[in-house]
């Protein structure tokens, strides 16, 4: 079979239940908030006064020390921040958004940057404490060099008195010291930064990698995470009560999740302002409040840590408010995520009438999930099906049945029981709590057991030459005292039709030379005890 022909045998079998796109951007993104007024908390006034809208919630965990550059002029009764920055600082609006962008994003926007744009912003990055990003900026000014554009670049870097990107300019012109005869250039420099690289040649300094590494590592998860963990019980400005449980954030941050998302915003919350604050109510019935912290943490720092039975009303909440690359995450989650202590989960969220709309993967986790469970079946704990729906337990047991049918060895894997028992012999040692017995131990028997039936005793029968035992009369019972003893014939009589003593095994076991006491006799002894008991009442 050729391997195109496989391929399509393979789909047809079900291969193509697989989500067609596995990989969803994990990058945190809320450049959409940039200079976005809607939920703005912080405007940046520049010199020329303009102002750049950003949120103190995000920069304090991006870059500490934008509080601490400037002039705070004011703060309205919103709790709005208005902070002029220094005139002597080399930031415009262009250096200033691409920064916040960097800072909202952990991305830089290589397609449209140059050299001259990129010292700028190596100031800005050098001010707010952004060492990632002044690294990277470095690394990209240094790519960029040439004995055409370094006169000018190094000119640039030296008036605006950007140190950062002078070093690294002036490593390359004492790497080039050709460039030092270009009378055009040197006439660009001027005749005191001449002398500098000049003497720079003479000094024979340390010179600086060929490529510049980036060391600093891009925290941006790690910052956002933090102000999720900590920062979001100080300064968040939105609550949502779920099943009771207040759930903190930032408005600005929710927002950015989608357009759909941001019109949760648009309804009028509930609650007194003085005394509790505000509520929203989020418009989805049954959403847990373990799924809304699920969705705020993937809003947050892009968390894929989301549980299976968080995913099903996440993939019906993500379909509604348009946000794919969650909806993907959790698909994922309940498709991959199948192990002993998650494949009833997994099952549960199978039959969740929300995937009713996606039958491709409903069909297919539950093949997979069920699969996982007749080859593991030593090795999951039952106890959560007592509170599942009955339709899972019923195809469970379905399917255990069918593999004991078709004589296949299950728990094969996981260190389960070996292959040579089968599912049959499995199920009859699962205990009467609904947990499989140990390996290689019996099932306990049950704490009350019906006791075993009496032995029914034999039935009278007439003395014949074949029998060596009888019943004896009552005359003879009283003369022995009411114990049994061996009575022979005298001489052989008739045979008569009677009932065949009962075997041996059935009779208890006695001492030789004795005998039961029949039924008959006991009776007979009760009755002349009564006619005694009746002649002496009546003779009182």
């Amino acid at each position: 079979m050729s391997k195109k022909q496989k391929g399509k045998k393979g789909k047809q079998q079900g291969d193509d239940l697989v989500p067609p796109s596995r990989t969803a951007s994990l990058k945190i993104d809320h450049r959409v908030l940039v200079n976005d007024r809607t939920y703005a908390d912080l405007f940046f006034i520049l010199a020329d006064r303009k102002e750049i809208a950003a949120h103190k919630a995000i920069m304090c965990v991006r870059a500490p020390n934008c509080m601490s550059q400037g002039v705070k002029k004011k703060r309205d009764k919103k709790n709005v921040t208005h902070l002029e920055l220094d005139p002597s600082l080399p930031i415009n609006e262009e250096t200033l958004l691409r920064s916040l962008e960097y800072c909202y994003s952990g991305e830089v926007n290589f397609e449209t940057l140059t050299p001259s744009l990129a010292i700028r912003m190596i100031a800005v990055a050098v001010v707010y404490g952004l060492k990632h990003f002044e690294q990277v900026l470095r690394k990209y000014l240094q790519a960029r060099l040439n004995h055409d554009n370094i006169f000018g670049l190094l000119r640039e870097a030296n008036d605006l008195k950007v140190a950062s990107a002078k070093e690294v300019l002036m490593d390359y012109a004492y790497k080039n010291p050709v460039i030092l005869g270009n009378t055009e250039g040197v006439n660009i420099l001027g005749i005191g930064l001449f002398q500098e690289v000049v003497v720079l040649q003479q000094k024979q300094p340390q010179k600086l990698a060929d490529v510049l590494e980036v060391t600093e590592s891009e925290n941006s998860s790690k910052h956002f995470r933090h102000l999720y963990d900590l920062e979001r019980k100080n300064s968040a400005d939105i609550q949502f009560r779920i099943e009771g449980k207040l759930i903190l954030c930032h408005k600005c941050i929710f927002a950015s999740a989608s357009p759909q998302v941001a019109s949760i915003l648009l309804q009028d919350p509930q609650g007194d302002a003085k005394k509790g604050g505000l509520e929203y109510i989020l418009p989805v019935p049954g959403f847990t409040s373990d799924a809304f912290e699920c969705l705020l943490k993937w809003i947050y720092y892009r968390d894929t840590n989301v549980k299976p039975a968080a995913s099903t009303q996440l993939i019906k909440f993500c379909k509604g408010f348009n946000m794919p690359e969650l909806k993907q995450v959790c698909e994922n989650v309940v498709v991959d995520n199948i192990q002993t202590s998650t494949v009833l989960s997994i099952l549960e969220v199978a039959y969740n009438p929300v995937m009713e709309d996606n039958p491709i993967l409903r069909k297919r986790l539950k093949h997979n999930a069920t699969k996982f469970f007749t080859q593991n079946f030593y090795n999951i704990d039952l106890t959560p099906i007592g509170t599942m729906p009955l339709a899972i337990a019923a195809d469970l047991l379905k399917a255990l049945q069918e593999d004991g049918k078709n004589g296949r060895s299950s728990g094969s894997s996981l260190g389960s029981e070996p292959s040579g028992k089968s599912i049959k012999t499995r199920r009859s040692a699962v205990n009467m709590t609904g947990q499989p017995s140990p390996p290689g131990h019996a099932p306990p028997a049950p704490s009350h057991q019906p006791p075993p039936p009496a032995a029914r005793p034999a039935l009278p029968v007439s003395p014949s030459p074949a029998a060596v035992m009888a019943y004896p009369t009552s005359s003879e019972t009283e003369s022995t005292g009411g114990g049994w003893q061996p009575v022979r014939p005298s001489a052989p009589q008739t045979p008569q039709t009677h009932v065949p003593a009962a075997p041996p095994s059935t009779l208890p076991s006695e001492a030789p030379g004795t005998m039961r006491k029949g039924k008959k006799g006991k009776k007979e002894k009760k009755s002349e005890r009564r006619e005694k008991r009746k002649e002496e009442q009546k003779v009182d």
